[in-house]
């Protein structure tokens, strides 16, 4: 009898360490700060491009820009339609999402195309590197590391 309440206390005192440190797993409502997000989307091209450039895509962390983008990635603006996917991002706050035409000569000076904010149907700029609106923060945040459905509007016609 007093093997039997030996094993019943060791079994419950077993129960009860496994319980509090949870087996090594890590607690669900803490979040994971180190985890990266995306940002995903669809840009919308209107008129043609010029074929002496190259357009890219630019995340930035400030805006107006202080320093090189976060991200820039180049892109088929021959088409009418381009999705995009910017992957393994750090948590935080992006100040701006734009579209810019970087000429192949280095002459001309590059031109913003097109900005991520408020009115998905409005480019937002009229070529120059100040912004005619408010670019719309993107946030990453532990609880919404997806941002997907991000539209931007580009007036290819802006490089002339």
């Amino acid at each position: 009898m007093y093997q039997k309440m030996m094993l019943m206390r060791a079994v419950l005192l077993s129960l009860a360490f496994i319980a509090v440190t949870g087996c090594g797993s890590s607690n669900p409502l803490e979040s994971d700060s180190n985890a990266k997000g995306s940002i995903a989307g669809t840009i919308k091209y209107i008129g043609s491009l010029q074929p002496d450039g190259s357009v890219n895509l630019n995340l930035w962390k400030d805006w107006p820009t202080v320093a090189a983008p976060v991200v820039s990635m180049p892109l088929d603006a021959f088409r009418s339609s381009e999705d995009f996917v910017l992957a393994n991002l750090a948590q935080g706050s992006y100040a701006a999402l734009t579209i810019d035409w970087k000429p192949d000569d280095g002459n001309l000076p590059e031109k913003v195309l097109g900005v991520y904010w408020a009115n998905s149907d409005s480019v937002g700029s009229n070529g120059s590197k100040t912004l005619l609106v408010t670019p719309a923060m993107l946030e990453i945040k532990s609880e919404n590391l997806t941002l997907t459905d991000v539209k931007v509007k580009v007036d290819l016609g802006l490089i002339q």
